[in-house]
């Protein structure tokens, strides 16, 4: 369950407990009392499936089952705009 903050999807409230969130089959860090699962986000391909609209939200993103990836189509790293697509 070792992901970046950036790639993690909320699994639950701040009231879950740990057992709670196992059995939603989400990873659980007891220091923060944190429910999550991450979403794999793999560089894209050349041509990635698009996920969601122009101004989609993170969490509409990651509820949709996708993930934000902020590589361009060419692999170029574009600072400050994410990309909400299919994961790999």
């Amino acid at each position: 369950c070792r992901t970046r903050d950036e790639d993690r999807f909320n699994c639950g409230n701040s009231s879950i407990t740990e057992s709670e969130c196992r059995l939603l089959g989400c990873c659980f860090n007891p220091e923060k009392n944190l429910c999550f699962r991450s979403i794999p986000c793999n560089r894209p391909q050349d041509t990635p499936e698009h996920c969601g609209w122009p101004g989609i939200t993170s969490q509409q993103c990651h509820q949709a089952g996708c993930c934000e990836n902020r590589y361009s189509h060419s692999g170029a790293i574009i600072h400050g705009i994410k990309w909400c697509i299919h994961p790999k």
